[in-house]
């Protein structure tokens, strides 16, 4: 069963989702066949074996049918019924995560029935809801296009001043709510083409007009549609890298609102902050890792660093290299105890272990350090090129600066057979191999000297402030040059 439809669905449920899961088999309303519920009482009692595919068809099949001989056409229906039966389950629990789409949806339940006055109450019951601190995010706008929809239609044989006062309000949402599909495409659209190897061709049909509109109502969308505004400075931020303007008005709009904001959303946007805070790293702007770290320190604390039950494993390894350049230690080991069970199986051994020597290499711990990265595989060219650099640390470290030359010339063969590397990667690390070179050289012949000012201040360079420290070192321990 590793790797079927059903086995990745009940792997994602959490353990109280997959214990209720049985209380939905038991209905039958919904279950009236009893070899399901024998079926979810075999997956439940194997449920550690989901993943690893030691839990075969014939088996399941042999406790559900003992006295049958396998049959396969049998155990897949039995298998595909079942899981037409968790996504039933699945939508019912999305249904009760969102109240007032459910409440929608009966809304039309009344209107098809022509059940009057249950219609007028849940209406204003929505309305009502709608305006006491329900979530303003793009659903909020998909919702109110839905309800003012139905209200249209209850309303279509008489055509009073409410109606029109209906489609007035249905226009609203569904502009507000093209305006933030727009702006958003948008965005998606600039951060692909700015953080890929690809030409990317984005086709911008009506948006001018949007921004335009943003800008002449910005007064009314900050006050009263603050989700659109934060979307649009979302999509400003990303436009002139240079001009801080946006990202410190969003800064404060954030704060200021944040209240109003499910967490997709506070994630959504702090995320897209916390991105273009490490561009402004890596074009020189030391401070924005403090940045970095207070936007990453919060989501983590509010429990929407990563919104899977996996960890997404290349951005765990943003958070602790960004958050060790600040010393973050402490941060850093909670970071990865709090996370270090979430990882997806085949990334898990390698990531605790990188973290673990990047851990044990802050504390100066060198050896250490050295034992753990041996222990990282080089899954993808993230994890070759994160322990490929920090192993170049750890030889300088420990003296083995004949040695530093032979990985340098491995990791630039890596570079010229992986064009998947991103464009701004590679430029990092070809810096850092420039001025790594120029460290060795320096640490072995005194005459030789660099500016650590000048590393300090270097665009896409990796590793820059571990440069600049080695070069402080040496300038206190050689000889000054005559």
């Amino acid at each position: 069963m590793k790797d079927t439809k059903l086995s990745e669905i009940l792997l994602k449920l959490t353990k109280i989702e997959f214990r209720n899961l049985e209380e939905f088999l038991l209905s039958p309303f919904f279950n009236k066949n009893q070899n399901i519920l024998k079926l979810y009482y075999i997956l439940k009692d194997n449920h550690h074996m989901l993943s690893t595919g030691m839990i075969e068809q014939q088996e399941i099949f042999r406790q559900i049918f003992p006295k049958e001989k396998f049959d396969d056409v049998k155990s897949r229906k039995l298998l595909s019924n079942f899981t037409k039966l968790v996504e039933q389950y699945l939508i019912i629990l999305e249904l009760d995560n969102n109240k007032v789409n459910t409440n929608i949806i009966l809304l039309n339940a009344f209107k098809d029935r022509n059940i009057t006055k249950s219609f007028e109450s849940l209406k204003q019951i929505i309305l009502k809801e709608k305006t006491l601190g329900i979530k303003m995010n793009e659903k909020y706008y998909q919702d109110m296009v839905n309800l003012y929809a139905q209200m249209l239609s209850y309303h279509a044989d008489s055509i009073s001043s409410e109606y029109e006062t209906l489609i007035t309000k249905l226009e609203e949402a569904q502009n507000y709510k093209f305006i933030i599909s727009k702006l958003n495409i948008n965005y998606l659209a600039s951060y692909v083409k700015n953080n890929s190897n690809k030409n990317f061709n984005q086709r911008n049909w009506c948006f001018d007009d949007v921004v335009k509109f943003v800008e002449k109502n910005k007064d009314n969308i900050k006050s009263e549609h603050p989700v659109v505004y934060l979307h649009y400075l979302n999509y400003i931020m990303t436009q002139d890298e240079d001009a801080p303007a946006p990202f410190n008005e969003m800064k404060e709009f954030m704060e200021a609102h944040i209240d109003q904001l499910d967490k997709a959303s506070i994630r959504f946007f702090l995320m897209n902050m916390n991105n273009y805070c490490v561009k402004l790293y890596w074009n020189g702007s030391n401070d924005a890792l403090n940045d970095i770290l207070r936007i990453n320190s919060y989501l983590d604390e509010k429990d929407i660093l990563f919104i899977d039950k996996k960890v997404n494993a290349n951005n765990f390894l943003t958070v602790v290299n960004l958050s060790l350049k600040l010393n973050a230690v402490q941060f850093v080991e909670n970071f990865l105890n709090k996370y270090k069970d979430r990882f997806p199986e085949e990334l898990k051994d390698s990531t605790v272990y990188l973290t673990l020597s990047r851990i044990l290499f802050a504390r100066k711990e060198y050896d250490k350090s050295l034992f753990a990265l041996g222990k990282v595989k080089y899954i993808n060219y993230f994890y070759y090129i994160n322990s490929k650099l920090l192993l170049c640390k750890l030889y300088y470290e420990l003296n083995y600066l004949k040695e530093i030359s032979s990985i340098i010339e491995s990791i630039k063969q890596f570079q010229k057979r992986n064009d998947n590397i991103p464009v701004a990667m590679n430029k990092a690390i070809n810096s850092f191999l420039s001025y790594l070179k120029k460290l060795v050289r320096m640490k072995m012949n005194p005459s030789e000297r660099l500016n650590y000012e000048e590393i300090l201040k270097a665009t896409y360079t990796a590793e820059k402030e571990w440069l600049a420290d080695k070069v402080k070192e040496l300038i206190h321990t050689l000889p000054k040059a005559s």
